[in-house]
């Protein structure tokens, strides 16, 4: 014994699609909407510590404390220079060395 399930005419979606409207595109975004127009991203700059110097460095272009835009792909980035210090060093004296060392080349 097995059982069909019907579907009456009353149940189904009442929906339609015009011919113009394409289901691929995101229906959540109009070309003409009035919400916000979006700005190209903004990357702010990280800084790491370059083991070879021993102090935070940032990624970006430039003379020091700038170390170029390719870090070590094992290098935690953060923030601030402050942030690098103190979580890179656990110990306090080393931190305050950091960010002194750190920030003495005008940071």
């Amino acid at each position: 014994l097995s059982i069909i399930p019907t579907v009456k005419k009353s149940d189904e979606p009442s929906a339609s699609l015009s011919p113009s409207e394409d289901l691929t595109k995101n229906p959540t975004i109009s070309p003409t909407s009035s919400s916000k127009s979006l700005s190209p991203t903004f990357t702010p700059v990280k800084w790491f510590l370059n083991w070879n110097i021993v102090l935070c460095q940032k990624e970006c272009q430039g003379e020091y404390p700038c170390a170029g835009m390719d870090a070590p792909f094992w290098a935690d980035l953060y923030d601030t220079v402050d942030e690098c210090c103190n979580l890179e060093f656990s110990y306090p004296p080393h931190q305050e060395q950091c960010k002194l060392a750190s920030k003495q080349w005008g940071v």
